[in-house]
């Protein structure tokens, strides 16, 4: 894990000029939602665990490499952020923006992601296992690589995602909407796809064994009858 303790000169004063801006925003607002301080060492030293970040606006920051570990997120703007690599495990995220965000081999294992907007993001070889990701939003997505095992995706929208040799051993997709989405050579062995909503998704070379698709709404759409497990009938 490359940290961030030694910045250029001029890395270091764009970093202090932008939180000066965003501080002196939030300053005229009705109040604070998160601690300063908090936000203060992540500009400065790339490291803030057990933070708390909730409602703070960071659109488009570029925060590479940042250890976030079990911070407190929640509603947090980090839309179009650059977030490649950083280590996010245990975070409470619930109803984070992250749309566009670059999550490249980002680590959110066990992070709470509920109702959070992560349509169009880049998670491509990040780590998901077992997140809490119940009706959050992956429209068109990039999941290639991701563990995402024993991670819940139980009424979550990934229409047109891209889950091509993603890990989703054990995951659970109930009520799921997967329309479109590729998973091309991806692991669902045991997975819950109960009235999942499958219609043309890609499913070539998908590892299916001991999934359940009770009553999931197969590719061709029709309904998979109740003791579908590891294929639809």
């Amino acid at each position: 894990m490359r940290r961030r303790n030694v910045m250029g000169r001029a890395r270091a004063i764009l970093l202090a000029a932008s939180l000066g801006l965003l501080l002196g925003l939030y300053s005229v607002g009705l109040g604070w939602a998160f601690d300063v301080r908090h936000l203060e060492r992540l500009m400065e030293t790339g490291q803030c665990e057990q933070c708390n970040l909730d409602h703070a606006e960071l659109e488009g920051y570029e925060l590479p490499d940042v250890v976030l570990l079990s911070a407190s997120l929640l509603q947090i703007n980090l839309i179009r952020a650059d977030l490649r690599g950083a280590n996010i495990d245990g975070a409470d995220m619930r109803g984070a923006r992250l749309m566009e965000a670059n999550l490249e081999g980002a680590k959110l294992n066990q992070a709470d992601l509920r109702g959070a907007s992560l349509n169009d993001a880049i998670l491509n070889d990040a780590g998901l296992r077992l997140a809490d990701l119940r009706t959050a939003s992956l429209n068109r997505a990039m999941l290639v690589g991701a563990n995402l095992r024993e991670a819940n995706l139980g009424e979550a929208w990934l229409i047109s995602a891209v889950l091509e040799n993603a890990d989703l051993r054990r995951a659970r997709l109930g009520l799921a909407i997967l329309r479109r989405a590729n998973f091309y050579g991806a692991d669902l062995e045991d997975a819950d796809l109960r009235r999942a909503d499958l219609r043309d998704a890609d499913l070539g070379n998908v590892n299916l064994r001991g999934a359940n698709l009770s009553q999931a709404i197969w590719t061709d759409g029709r309904v998979c009858a109740l003791d579908s497990i590891g294929a639809c009938r």
